[in-house]
């Protein structure tokens, strides 16, 4: 592994002079960083091409140092990124995924939590907590081509180097390079899927903190020779800025109140239950009261997440959120896989291609069904119906897996489908269509909130029921 990081940071090593630098962080009780930046991740596979991207704010705050560590609280929020349609203009939407955590930083960079969570970054997904800005270094001051290794729970070591000397926004940074990956990362497999992980840090060389960071994550899979997914994040810093007296007290106060009901509401939301209405309720107007009675802060979006989750579980609503992949299968919780298929069928409509992402904003049903089945044009007929009875507040799309498309246009006749019909067959893998048909009900923001398998007498009308839930 350090002869390939030695291979790498040769292609992008400058001659520089002689220096050495100590890139231990310097921190202060009350600083707060601020960064910014994009998270995309994209889907190789032959069959389809799938991205997806999110924006990221990430905060450190801290609140008190010593020699040894300093005890900080880590922020990240997640926003997903949609393209317009038409032209129209998108609402405005709340952080979809937003995360607290407290934690330890060394006197070497090391982080750990300070409730035992573990801090590593997916290799599948957008983290939920960011915590690139911290890199273990030596104690030592250390020159270019110097190089180490860390140590991460059950995954390979890490290897480092510092491979130059760059300046980001005024400020001159000493450029580290990471390097992680499997062992089958070099020998492809057929029975197993190989990563590999480089991380890109720039460090003032005068606080040792991180003014920008670049992650990229291959993963390949089994029996494959090039990457079949790749996750890339990059932020840079945004502000460096210390808040003395109350206005460190306000952000103080906020961030421990969140912590106090975040961990009462935990076992609530865990499995979320109608009969808890009572201590929804009583959580919900405490977070009330901090909102009425305390200024905001920048931590505010937690509270008002919380506050909107409990409201959820009362209604009976709520799913446990995780930013989802937009490389793994659709799975109830998740925002669903985006995609990009032809369109077969339309009503009125020129576009030869449909993506899913474009058409958020309001519940979706796509109804996965076989040509060659009995129940085809059953099934179309009850798409059809669902359209027709929620008329504007919900959009129902047909994708047929099919092996002519032929047979698609033929299923049309005699149901007078005012709906669209795509073809559905490169989806197979990424909607897990062993078993057809198949109804997945998505809700405003594309989480997929229920999906059903099978035909029966039951099925429409519980599907009517759960669109009710969320066309409300």
């Amino acid at each position: 592994m350090f002869a390939t990081l030695c291979l790498m940071s040769a292609t992008v090593l400058p001659l520089q002079s002689e220096q050495d630098w100590l890139l231990t962080p310097r921190l202060k009780r009350g600083q707060e960083l601020v960064y910014r930046g994009k998270y995309t991740e994209e889907a190789m596979d032959r069959r389809v091409y799938n991205t997806r991207a999110y924006e990221i704010e990430a905060r450190v705050f801290v609140l008190e140092t010593s020699p040894q560590e300093s005890q900080a609280v880590l922020y990240t929020s997640l926003r997903l990124l949609r393209r317009q349609a038409h032209n129209a203009p998108l609402p405005p939407r709340e952080p979809r995924s937003v995360r607290l955590e407290l934690v330890h930083v060394a006197s070497d960079g090391e982080i750990r939590s300070a409730w035992d969570h573990s801090l590593a970054a997916p290799l599948d997904g957008p983290a939920s907590i960011e915590c690139g800005q911290f890199v273990q270094v030596p104690k030592h001051r250390v020159r270019i081509d110097d190089s180490w290794e860390t140590a991460e729970e059950n995954r390979p070591p890490r290897s480092w180097m510092v491979i130059g000397v760059e300046t980001i926004d005024g400020t001159t940074c000493v450029k580290l390079m990471g390097l992680q990956q499997s062992a089958d990362w070099m020998r492809p497999r057929a029975d197993r899927t190989a990563w590999r992980r480089i991380d890109t840090v720039w460090l003032s060389s005068r606080f040792g903190i991180a003014q920008r960071v670049k992650r990229v994550i291959e993963r390949r899979d089994p029996a494959r020779t090039e990457p079949t997914q790749r996750f890339v994040v990059e932020y840079d810093l945004e502000s460096n800025l210390v808040y003395p007296g109350k206005l460190y007290d306000d952000r103080f106060h906020e961030i421990a109140h969140y912590r106090r009901l975040a961990k009462a509401a935990e076992p609530y939301l865990r499995e979320p239950n109608k009969k808890f209405a009572n201590i929804y309720d009583g959580l919900a107007q405490k977070i009330q009261y901090q909102i009425d009675h305390y200024p905001p802060t920048p931590y505010r979006p937690a509270l008002l997440s919380l506050q909107a989750h409990l409201q959820a579980a009362r209604d009976g609503k709520y799913v446990p959120y995780q930013p989802a992949s937009a490389v793994t299968k659709a799975v109830v919780g998740q925002i669903a896989p985006d995609f990009m298929v032809p369109i077969l069928y339309a009503v009125n409509n020129k576009q030869r291609r449909f993506r899913l992402h474009r058409h958020f904003g309001q519940p979706i049903l796509l109804v996965f069904y076989r040509t060659d089945s009995e129940k085809a044009h059953a099934i179309l007929r009850f798409a059809q119906n669902a359209q027709r009875r929620f008329e504007k507040k919900i959009a129902v799309i047909a994708l047929a897996v099919a092996d002519e498309e032929l047979s698609v246009l033929n299923d049309t006749h005699g149901v007078r489908l005012t709906i669209p019909v795509l073809l559905g067959n490169s989806l197979r893998h990424l909607y897990d269509l062993e078993a057809t048909p198949k109804m997945f009900v998505l809700d405003k923001e594309g989480i997929i909130r229920h999906h059903y398998v099978g035909w029966g007498k039951e099925i429409p009308h519980e599907i009517m029921a759960e669109l009710e839930r969320w066309s409300d």
